[in-house]
């Protein structure tokens, strides 16, 4: 793989509205002088509602959802519109929808499930068992638009709504506060998590395959083939305060779920 030799031209794009936070990772010279910016992470207002927690479709939710985006149109939205997006139905009133639907240019493994409300609620996410990397658009080399992203768009524009800023969530990690992302086109860069912060997951995606400390990284998905490969990588072996190279062959990104002081 492709080592620099000069300063690399490292990738810290994240997703929709950047919210700064101040973090404090730092990733060798690549960063410069200023500090990466990060997502937050926060529970949907639908969360709150007694009558979705209570639905089958809100239970069903809280029980097998991991990362997850969503999004308020500013008005209603058209099921009969929308429904033909989906590749399945899992649960369907006259209120809202709740199934699967494909994401452009990936395999079946990376549909999304999706449930869409009439007043205006998209939600699309990835069951628990599957690292949060598993939304990164590695084919577009885009970490500012999400696999999740792309699809909740489709929805929106086919309802009848213009589609705005998602917000995210992740259900596995209630506790954690932000997303971190940092990619790089086809040179290694460098990265320390500092040792104040709390850590839940720490995944990579890729298109064709990635190193972290000389090492490559086997993938949750190297059945089907394609240019999009993802894992998760175990946080005892990424120790704080430590620098670790990581080397895509093409590109590759790392998300790290954590919680600030």
């Amino acid at each position: 793989m492709k080592r620099p030799t000069t300063l690399p031209r490292l990738l810290l794009l994240i997703f929709g509205l950047l919210i700064l936070t101040g973090v404090g990772f730092a990733a060798g010279r690549q960063l410069g002088a200023g500090a990466p910016a990060a997502v937050a992470l926060e529970p949907p207002a639908l969360l709150d509602d007694d009558a979705f927690r209570s639905d089958a479709v809100g239970q069903k939710i809280q029980d097998e959802a991991g990362i997850a985006a969503y999004y308020l149109a500013p008005n209603t939205l058209n099921l009969e519109l929308i429904r033909p997006l989906f590749n399945s139905i899992e649960l369907e009133t006259a209120d809202y929808i709740l199934g699967s639907i494909s994401v452009p240019s990936y395999e079946e493994h990376f549909d999304a499930h999706v449930y869409v409300r009439h007043d205006g609620w998209i939600m699309a996410y990835y069951l628990s068992a599957a690292p949060t990397s598993k939304i990164i658009d590695t084919i577009g080399r885009n970490l500012d638009n999400s696999k999740l992203k792309t699809i909740m768009n489709n929805v929106a524009v086919t309802g009848g709504s213009p589609f705005g800023a998602v917000a995210y969530y992740n259900f596995n990690h209630p506790n954690a506060t932000h997303m971190l992302l940092v990619g790089e086109g086809s040179n290694s860069f460098e990265i320390t998590m500092p040792s104040n912060y709390s850590y839940y997951e720490l995944s990579w995606a890729a298109y064709y395959g990635l190193e972290i400390d000389g090492e490559y990284q086997p993938s949750f998905n190297t059945q089907i083939g394609g240019h999009s490969y993802y894992n998760y990588v175990q946080l005892t072996s990424f120790l704080p305060d430590v620098s670790h190279v990581v080397d895509p062959s093409y590109f590759g990104s790392l998300v790290v779920v954590y919680r600030m002081p």
